[in-house]
């Protein structure tokens, strides 16, 4: 594990990372909006987006 952050609900999608202006970014969803699929799980729908240092 290189880093762990609380979302503040369940991983609920994918990964999706780009590069803009030299720096790297990571996005992930977070939370659903719905609880049919994740019972007792629920949480606003959030994107989290992470920015790695710069090289």
């Amino acid at each position: 594990m290189l880093y762990r952050f609380n979302t503040g609900g369940p991983m609920g999608g994918g990964v999706v990372t780009d590069a803009a202006g030299g720096r790297q970014y990571v996005a992930v969803s977070s939370g659903s909006p719905s609880d049919f699929w994740v019972i007792g799980h629920s949480g606003s729908p959030t994107i989290v987006v992470f920015a790695l240092p710069r090289r």
